[in-house]
């Protein structure tokens, strides 16, 4: 029997894991030497989930493969190793949404592109496109001005919010898609969205679509990757 859980990077403030962890189980993900410090707790840069399934990055520490393993989470490994380099720490960070999969030319996990061969697939200009990009229902939520430049010539339905103020250390600001995550009809942040300064269009959003949300801490808006709800 399947039993959910939650990954959430280790270095997310304190208060936002503890408030994830009485929702469900929760496992705080942080890895060494395998990318860059910033995004070595991003748990959307090793996991990528495609029609139910996930796929993993083949060096993801083995014991984070095994909770999938305990939890019956049916997932398969990778091709591609996660690295330092722009190519290969983006493998995986993919948004597949409404069936399509969403990503920038070139950068995609064989894995993946195998396992969508028969489904549309998007082209973006950001190689990070799980961090700049979000998806609940038909709705799109991005920071990046050239996905919102795409999804307005597609006609997609999709809100734009600025990157400052979305902590990113060391980086001056970080990514939207990487502030969130949804489970079971609630759209979660790391972080509470009235402290960006253009936080109204957002809420606006939100409310004109019928998307509940929470805010997992009463602080700024923190890009740990993702909150990836497993099950």
């Amino acid at each position: 029997m399947i039993k959910p859980f939650a990954l959430i990077d280790a270095r997310a403030p304190k208060e936002a894991i503890e408030a994830l962890q009485k929702i469900m189980p929760t496992i705080p993900f942080l890895t060494q030497g395998l990318t860059y410090a910033a995004i070595s707790g991003h748990p959307d840069i090793f996991f990528a989930s495609i029609n139910q399934e996930w796929i993993i990055a083949p060096n993801t520490p083995q014991k984070y493969i095994d909770h999938f393993t305990a939890h019956e989470i049916p997932f398969e490994l990778g091709e591609e190793e996660i690295g330092e380099s722009l190519s290969e720490s983006t493998y995986y960070n993919v948004l597949f949404h409404q069936h399509t999969l969403y990503h920038k030319v070139g950068f995609t996990s064989k894995t993946i592109l195998e396992k969508t061969a028969a489904l549309p697939f998007t082209a973006l200009p950001q190689a990070y496109t799980r961090c700049s990009v979000f998806g609940v229902g038909k709705h799109l939520i991005t920071s990046d001005g050239g996905i919102a430049k795409v999804l307005k010539q597609r006609q997609l339905s999709h809100c734009l919010v600025p990157p400052q103020q979305i902590l990113l250390p060391p980086y001056p600001y970080g990514f939207i898609g990487g502030t969130m995550g949804y489970w079971r009809g609630t759209l979660y942040f790391i972080g509470d969205p009235r402290h960006h300064e253009c936080y109204r269009p957002l809420l606006a959003y939100l409310k004109k679509h019928d998307i509940q949300w929470q805010a997992l801490y009463n602080g700024p808006l923190y890009d740990g990757g993702g909150i990836l709800f497993v099950g």
